[in-house]
């Protein structure tokens, strides 16, 4: 079964109002086995998934926000989609998340 899961654990180290002092975990499960990433339709149907996914690890509350907790919240879904990119591992749809607007991570591996 082909899935993966989108964790995330944000300690919350800076004061905000709606965040509790103590650590917060949320976590989802993409499931994708369903589609086929080598068509389009697929890549976007789980590039979908995965920003639903993020919006929920990432932004599980309701009314306003600080323009701060808008910021930690961008932060949030934009590492959280790349690592599911990192997990998902398929070219073709690290290819459609780039051509969305997304940026993968960069990695640098020296030998040293």
């Amino acid at each position: 079964m082909r899935h993966f899961v989108i964790a995330l654990v944000s300690l919350c180290s800076i004061n905000l109002a709606a965040a509790t002092a103590s650590a917060q975990a949320s976590t989802t499960v993409v499931r994708y086995a369903d589609l086929d990433l080598n068509a389009r339709a697929g890549q976007d149907a789980l590039l979908g998934r995965i920003n639903r996914a993020a919006e929920r690890v990432c932004f599980d509350r309701t009314g306003r926000v600080s323009l701060q907790e808008m910021r930690m919240i961008r932060s949030c879904k934009v590492a959280t989609a790349q690592e599911a990119m990192i997990d998902v591992g398929h070219d073709g749809v690290s290819r459609r998340f780039v051509e969305r607007g997304g940026e993968l991570p960069t990695v640098i591996v020296a030998n040293r």
